[in-house]
């Protein structure tokens, strides 16, 4: 269901009426780090570190002067650091991922430098985990849809700015991961949330807490 979904989304994104549309190429990039200690009975502890990285560039199309679609793909990186301890020993957990999007780019309001956007964004994904210590990684595929503020600064007409936060989407997400897959211990299990805002298990569909990203229109006929 979630991929016939995808689908459907993407049909409609691929026969929009784009003749003669200004095409958009569109790159933004998401970091994230945290860490810090935590105080107990006098007793200091470092807390996991994670640091993560997220790109996704897209290629779109300008319908109206309000209205865009768009195809993207996104990649991430995310490596989460257990400190070691006098009874454990340091635990690393590394997860890369992938996801591919269609999404629609909304003009909600402009002035002359700045407009703000609404992007609506169907994803599917997939993500592999590997734990320190555990030989077989776990495996995961996921389905999104967002909608996602853009706030956009404008150089000229044709160059802008744009940046957003994760903490004012509003999205579902599917997850199904598979652990030990192969194993006689084989574990499968299926998630789904909705709701607002940004939380670490977003970050395999295109999500970052913080984005920053250039658009880029090229000449072509822009319709009323």
């Amino acid at each position: 269901m979630n991929k016939q979904l995808f689908l459907m989304f993407l049909a409609a994104i691929l026969t929009a009426n784009v003749v003669n549309a200004q095409i958009l190429v569109i790159g933004s990039i998401g970091f994230d780090y945290a860490d810090g200690n935590k105080t107990v009975l006098g007793q200091t502890n470092d807390l996991p570190t994670k640091v993560a990285f997220q790109f996704t560039p897209k290629v779109g199309f300008v319908v109206t002067n309000n209205f865009a679609v768009g195809l993207g793909f996104g990649i991430s990186t995310s490596t989460t650091t257990t400190p070691k301890t006098d009874i454990n020993p340091e635990i690393k957990q590394t997860s890369t991922g992938w996801n591919v999007n269609a999404f629609t780019r909304l003009k909600i309001v402009g002035a002359e430098k700045l407009t703000l956007f609404l992007d609506e964004i169907v994803g599917i994904g997939g993500v592999n985990t590997k734990i320190t210590g555990i030989s077989n990684p776990t495996e995961g595929t996921v389905f999104n849809i967002d909608v996602v503020p853009v706030l956009a600064y404008n150089f000229t007409e044709r160059f802008n700015i744009a940046a957003s936060s994760d903490i004012f989407k509003l999205g579902f997400r599917s997850v199904t991961s598979t652990a030990n897959k192969g194993d006689q211990t084989e574990e499968k299990t299926k998630n789904n949330s909705f709701g607002i805002g940004y939380n670490s298990n977003n970050l395999f569909d295109g999500s970052s807490l913080f984005k920053v990203g250039l658009t880029l229109k090229f000449k072509g006929k822009q319709k009323n």
